[in-house]
């Protein structure tokens, strides 16, 4: 049936993690808040809004203050900085496939 293929990618793109991963996963979602954008224009295109990476340091601040220290401080903050370079790049990949479309929709208009 036409939509099951989309209604599977989205089940499957929501990951259920164990407790001590989703430790990680909701420390992410709430260092996203700290998460910049830089916008390019594209004229009659329209433009991009495109993710920057959460600071290391304010990753950092929130091992701390999740009482994460020594060795567990730097796992910490490899492995949600590692969870954020995965989802810039997917964002980033999103943003480009969009503004391409975008950009033959303009095109064709003319």
């Amino acid at each position: 049936m036409k939509g099951d293929d989309w209604a599977t990618d989205q089940l499957l793109s929501r990951p259920n993690p164990s407790s001590e991963a989703n430790r990680y996963w909701l420390a992410f979602l709430a260092l996203s808040r700290d998460r910049g954008h830089e916008s390019i224009s594209m004229g009659m295109a329209g433009g991009l809004s495109l993710p920057r990476p959460v600071p290391r340091e304010a990753i950092r601040r929130e091992g701390q203050r999740l009482a994460y220290s020594s060795e567990g401080l730097a796992d910490f903050v490899e492995i949600v900085t590692s969870i954020d370079d995965f989802y810039v790049e997917v964002e980033v990949k999103r943003a480009a496939t969009e503004a391409k479309r975008a950009a033959e929709r303009s095109r064709s208009r003319k």
